[in-house]
This record gives structure tokens, sequence and C-alpha cells, in this order.
């Protein structure tokens, strides 16, 4: 059987909705739902019993997400969500006055909020890079910021509102040459495109569970070079942070290297575990093969709405990348205004978000061009 047949049929749920906010909050697939009831009803029977396996089936997540993007699970902690992860990383890095960090002027307020708040606690300061047009992400207004104060270029590998793409190659290139760190929050591409930790070059990425990578909501990520995680300093501290659960206080424990240091105590196990059984199915299916139906979905819808009338907004021009679409009314189109479109697709049971004055609809690979259809009909 084809991978994607066999991947669209492990997503798909009967009901009736159309999934298209998938870079908002994705359905849950199949394997990950059943690891998520498997293990209640284990930890209901079993209580303490369960626990070895649990905490193996978090280190099989920890290595499949390793595999999802050639990284080293030794260079991987776990966090109650991304914002947690991105929030750790500014926070621990030792900013000191005048220090600069840049993020583009249309950063998701998860990765803005934390480095603002952190360089100005140190005395410095956040600057923002100008978009271009529809939210586009020119690397020349990127680094035309950077000065001898810069520390910290912190982007998000695809932008939220129109699926804007920084080149992370790229970016990592020149600012190594700078001495300047490099941080991406990857969770719009992860599980949609395939990323290249290793190969990118960057310093550190964050994700998180839901989205593209069809899991519940509440594991975040941080994978980062060791020499990038011997920088970062804990914000928050417990037991697991110095050794084990069984272990006594002691006045001279010192803090565990890698990971560890990020992992103070109880984490979403039971998310963690059904993590790592969605991430098999992307593994199993292949990144480059649901990058590959997923664009091809998101160019076929783009087309149908352009000929219904409505106009795209997309920061790549006339080579569209990705699975982020952003359709916007327009005077000869069924729906001439945001409100009614967005009307028409809610009751269409069609799920989207409003972003940037127009609606984002985003494809994965269980899409199926009937949904797309679906779409056309509503508006």
């Amino acid at each position: 059987m084809d991978p994607i047949v066999k991947f669209k049929t492990a997503v798909r749920a009967p009901g009736g909705f159309v999934h298209l906010n998938n870079a908002g909050v994705a359905p849950v697939c199949k394997p990950a739902k059943d690891a998520i009831q498997s293990w209640a009803d284990r930890m209901h029977r079993e209580g303490a019993f369960a626990i070895p396996d649990l905490f193996a089936a978090q280190e099989r997540a920890r290595s499949n997400l390793a595999r999802l993007f050639n990284a080293r699970a030794e260079n991987i902690a776990f966090f109650q969500g991304a914002a947690n992860a991105i929030s750790q990383t500014a926070f621990g890095l030792d900013f000191k006055p005048g220090d600069e960090v840049i993020v583009w002027d249309q950063e998701y307020p998860s990765n803005f909020y934390p480095w603002r708040d952190a360089v100005r606690k140190a005395g410095g300061e956040l600057v923002t890079a100008r978009s271009g047009p529809f939210l586009s992400t020119p690397f020349a207004n990127l680094v035309e910021k950077v000065t001898g104060r810069t520390r910290v270029i912190a982007v998000s590998w695809v932008q939220y509102q129109t699926g804007a793409i920084t080149d992370l190659e790229r970016l990592a290139a020149f600012a190594k040459e700078r001495g300047i760190l490099t941080f991406a929050d990857v969770i719009q591409g992860a599980g949609v495109m395939p990323l290249d930790f290793s190969a990118s070059g960057i310093d550190a990425i964050v994700g998180g569970s839901h989205k593209w990578l069809l899991s519940p909501m509440g594991v975040g990520y941080l994978i980062a070079k060791p020499e990038v995680f011997a920088r970062i300093k804990p914000q928050s501290v417990g037991a697991m942070t110095y050794g084990t659960p069984d272990d006594l206080s002691a006045i001279g424990a010192t803090i565990l290297p890698g990971p560890a240091r990020f992992e103070p105590g109880s984490r979403p196990m039971l998310d963690i575990a059904a993590f790592g059984h969605a991430l098999d199915l992307l593994l199993d299916t292949g990144q480059e093969r649901i990058a590959q139906e997923a664009e091809w979905l998101a160019k076929k819808l783009m087309h149908g709405l352009r000929e219904r009338g409505y106009e795209i907004q997309s920061p790549h021009g006339s080579h569209h990348r990705g699975a982020i679409v952003n359709v916007k009314p327009t005077a000869v189109a069924k729906h001439a205004t945001l409100d009614a479109l967005g009307k028409a697709l809610h009751s269409a049971g069609i799920s989207f978000a409003a972003r940037s004055g127009g609606i984002r609809l985003s494809p994965h690979a269980f899409n199926t061009v009937e949904d797309l259809e679906n779409v056309w009909t509503a508006v």
C-alpha cells in the first residue's frame, strides 16, 4: 500500500469535519490516540508498577524525535509546551547590558515575548526585522539589523500567518561567521516539511507536539548543540535536575549535563509516550513524501480559490512553498468579507484560522481532494 494512503487512513476519522487548521491544532492521529488510552488504562490498573515502562516510552519518543530531525537524542529536552522551551532558552542565556536579540516583526507571541523580556531584564534590546509584502521574510531585511551588539537571532522557521520561510542554513552560516547564536521555532514546519538539524548548522530549535506532528497538545522540545546546552542555565530545578527521585538531597550536588538539566520533575508522560507513536507514523511515511503531498494539496487549493475570485496572500510569489494558504475575500468573490467567508467555512465544518486580514487554511498530507472540494463548495 502507498505510504501516503496508509498515512491518511491512520489520521482521518469519521465525523464530518474537514481539518484544514493543521498549522493551528491538527487532529490527533490514531496511533497516538490508541497509545494514550492504553497508557491511561495501564496507569489505572498498575499505578507505580507501570512507571519503568512509561519512562522507557519517553526515551523512545526522544529517539524518534532525534530521527525526525537528524539530531542526537542526548541533545533533546522535553518541556510542557514550546513556549516553556523558548522561555527556558531565552532566560537561561547570560545576556549583558547592551546586548541585542533580533526577531521578525511578525513573530508569534511565544517566540517574541520571552526574548523581549529576557534581553530587557539584562538591560539589552529586542530588535525587529521588517517583513516584506504578504509578510515575506527577505533575508536582507533580517541581516541588515545585525550590529556588533547582536547576540542571538531568534526566528520562526515557518511563520504562522502566511507561511513565510526563513532559510535556516543561510542564516546559520551568516551568524556563525559573526559569533551570533541562532535559534528557530520550528513548530509551524516540523512534521510537514523535512528539516535536518545537524546539516542546517542552526544552534537550537524548539517545537511542540500538536499541529503537524498530530499528537496531543502539551509536549514541547528543545534540540540544541551540546555547547549551547552548556550555556543555558536551568530556570526550573528539581530532583531530576541533580539526580534521580531516589537520591538524597546534598549541599554539594551539581546539575546534570545534557537534557536532564531541563527536566526537573514530573512531565506529561502519557502525552510524550503518545507523541512517540505519532512520530513512528511520520517516520514510516517519510518526511519528503508527506511534504510533497501536503504542498500539492496546498497548491491545488490555491488554484481553486483563485478560480472563484479570491486573492491568495502568498509570501513566496509564483513559486509557493509549504502547506500554509492565506486567502482573502475580494469584491467579485461569493463571500466579499472576511466575516462572511469565515461563517461559510464554519457552517460547512471546515476548520481554519483568521490571520493577517485573511483566512489561513493549512492542508496536511492526510487531507484529500474531497476536502478541497468541500472548501470550494462552501466559498
